[in-house]
C-alpha cells in the first residue's frame, strides 16, 4: 500500500483544518442569522423616533421597523428607509406609551437588574422607571423628569446619551439638549448622576457601569490650591523639612473652556499653620448647556472675567459648514441667551468665542478666539394636512398648524394631471385661516376640481415672522374611477 510522505501529511492536515474552520464559521453564521429577531414592528406616523445619529425623523406616514442580517434595526417608509442602529425606541404621542427595540436592561425598585430582549413595551410613563440601552445609553421614563440644578424640566421620558468624558445629549419629543457640566436628574425616587453613570434609588447606589460595561473616561475635575512661590521660597530657607508645595500652574478647567491663567493674591492662614496661598484667577468663556424648541436655542453660558480683560463676549450660530455664521454679543453677566425666529427641525452648530484688546505703546491688537463648535438641532412642529373627503368635484382638507410655530400667511393649493402628463397644473387654491389652523380642529376647507388622475394638495407661499418659510406640508392621492 502506499504511504503518505511527512510533507503531503503535513499539507493534507492543513487543507482539514482550514475546511473544518469554514464549516465552524458557515455553522455560526446560520445560528446567528437563525437569531435574529425576524418579526416586523408596525409604527404609527405620530410616534417619535430617533435615526442612529440621534436625529429625529419626521414620519410622513406609518412604517415599519424590522432587524437585519447587520443586527441594526431599520425603518422602512414608503421607499425611505432609516438606520435606527442596534437599538431603537419609539414614543407614541397619542397613546403615550413607549416601545424599545433590542436587549435592554431595566433597574428595579430593589436594585435588581432585568434583561429585556427583542421588543419590550412600556404602557405607563407616569411609573418612574430606567433602563441601560448601551455603553453609555439610558432611557429614563417618569412623568417628571427634572435636573438638581433645576435648569430644565421634561415629563415622560428622556433618553440620555453620556460621551467618554462625561457630558450628555438629552433628548426626548420636547426637547434636544447637550449639557457641558456634570448632571444629576430626579424623577420619583431615582436619582441619576449622569457623569459618574450612578442610579440612587431610595439611599440605593448601583452602579451602572456594571451593566454589560462602560466606556465611559470621566473622572471629577478637582482645582488645586497654588501656592504663593515667594512664600514657598522663604520657607524653603527657613525650614529644610518642610514639604513641597503644589506646582503654581496646576488648573485643572472644563476643555470647553478658553483660559487664560492670572495670580491674585490672597494670604489664608490654616489650622496647621500653613503658609499663604496665591489663589488663581480663571478667566474662561464657556457654553454649558443648550436646550431647544421648534423655534428657538437657549445657551446656557458662564463667563470668569474677574479683571475684566474680555473687550466682548459672543457666539457664532451657523446653519452650515459652508455659513460664515452670524455672531451675536452677549451680556458677560448674564447666563443664557435665547437665539430666536430658527428654522423648526434643522440642524444648527453653535460655538462662543471672545476678543482681547492689548495695548503695545500706541499700538492696539485685538485678538478673536473661538471655541469648538457644537450640533443641535431645533425640534420639529406637529404639523398636518390631510384629505378628509372627496365628493364628485370637491376634495375637502383639514390643516392643523402647531401654535408654537403659528404662521401669519399661506395658501392651499391643488395641482393635478392625468396619467400620462409629467407636470402638475395649479387647478385649485384657498387662503389659509391661520387662527383656524392653530387650534385643536384645525382649519377645514374644500376646493373644486376637474376629472384628472393624480393630485397634490400643498400648503405653499407660507410666511413665519415676516419671512418666508417651507414646512414641506403636502399630500396625495390618486383618482383611479
Amino acid at each position: 500500500m502506499r504511504t503518505l510522505q511527512y510533507g503531503n501529511k503535513k499539507s493534507f492536515t492543513f487543507y482539514a483544518l482550514i475546511i473544518i474552520a469554514i464549516v465552524v464559521i458557515f455553522v455560526l453564521a446560520i445560528i446567528k442569522v437563525a437569531t435574529i429577531d425576524r418579526q416586523k414592528y408596525s409604527i404609527d406616523k405620530n410616534e417619535f423616533v430617533i435615526d442612529e445619529n440621534y436625529m429625529t425623523i419626521n414620519l410622513e406616514d406609518n412604517g415599519t421597523i424590522s432587524k437585519k442580517w447587520d443586527n441594526k434595526f431599520y425603518l422602512t417608509v414608503g421607499k425611505d428607509k432609516y438606520t435606527l442602529g442596534d437599538y431603537t425606541f419609539t414614543y407614541d404621542t397619542v397613546e403615550g406609551n413607549i416601545n424599545i427595540y433590542g436587549t435592554s436592561y431595566q433597574v428595579m425598585n430593589n436594585g435588581n437588574v432585568i434583561k429585556n430582549a427583542k421588543q419590550f413595551e412600556i404602557l405607563n410613563t407616569n411609573t418612574t422607571t430606567f433602563y441601560k440601552l448601551a455603553d453609555r445609553r439610558y432611557l429614563l421614563v417618569g412623568r417628571d423628569i427634572t435636573s438638581d440644578n433645576n435648569t430644565f424640566s421634561t415629563n415622560n421620558f428622556l433618553f440620555v446619551v453620556i460621551d467618554k468624558s462625561g457630558n450628555a445629549l438629552l433628548i426626548n419629543d420636547k426637547m434636544n439638549a447637550k449639557t457641558l457640566e456634570p448632571l444629576i436628574l430626579n424623577s420619583g425616587n431615582f436619582k441619576f448622576d449622569v457623569a459618574n453613570e450612578l442610579l440612587t434609588i431610595n439611599n440605593t447606589s448601583i452602579d451602572l457601569k456594571k451593566i454589560n460595561g462602560s466606556t465611559n473616561k470621566y473622572v471629577a475635575q478637582v482645582e488645586k490650591d497654588n501656592t504663593n512661590n515667594d512664600d514657598e521660597d522663604k520657607d524653603t530657607t527657613d525650614n529644610t523639612n518642610n514639604n513641597t508645595l503644589p506646582d503654581n500652574n496646576n488648573v485643572i478647567n472644563n476643555n470647553n473652556s478658553n483660559i487664560t491663567n492670572n495670580d491674585i493674591n490672597s494670604n489664608v492662614t490654616n489650622n496647621n499653620n500653613s503658609p499663604g496661598y496665591n489663589f488663581v484667577a480663571v478667566k474662561s468663556a464657556s457654553i454649558k448647556g443648550l436646550s431647544t424648541t421648534c423655534n428657538s436655542i437657549t445657551v446656557n453660558y458662564l463667563v470668569n472675567d474677574i479683571k475684566n480683560e474680555y473687550a466682548s463676549v459672543f457666539l457664532i450660530l451657523k446653519k452650515s459648514a459652508n455659513d460664515e455664521g452670524e455672531k451675536i454679543l452677549l451680556n458677560k453677566d448674564e447666563i443664557t441667551y435665547k437665539i430666536t425666529n430658527l428654522i423648526p427641525n434643522t440642524e444648527y452648530e453653535i460655538s462662543m468665542g471672545y476678543t482681547i484688546v492689548t495695548k503695545v505703546g500706541d499700538e492696539r491688537t485685538t485678538t478673536e478666539n473661538i471655541g469648538d463648535g457644537i450640533k443641535v438641532r431645533t425640534n420639529k412642529v406637529n404639523n398636518s394636512l390631510a384629505i378628509t373627503k372627496i365628493t364628485g368635484y370637491k376634495i375637502y382638507f383639514n390643516l392643523k398648524i402647531d401654535s408654537a410655530y403659528q404662521i401669519e400667511y399661506g395658501i392651499i393649493n391643488l395641482y393635478a394631471k392625468d396619467i400620462y402628463q409629467v407636470d402638475y397644473e395649479l387647478v385649485g387654491s384657498i387662503k389659509v385661516n391661520t387662527n383656524q389652523a392653530i387650534t385643536s380642529e384645525g382649519f377645514s376647507g374644500s376646493i373644486n376640481y376637474s376629472n384628472r388622475y393624480e393630485y397634490i394638495l400643498k400648503l405653499e407661499n407660507a410666511v413665519y415672522n415676516g419671512e418666508d418659510t417651507n414646512l414641506n406640508l403636502q399630500t396625495r392621492f390618486i383618482n383611479y374611477s
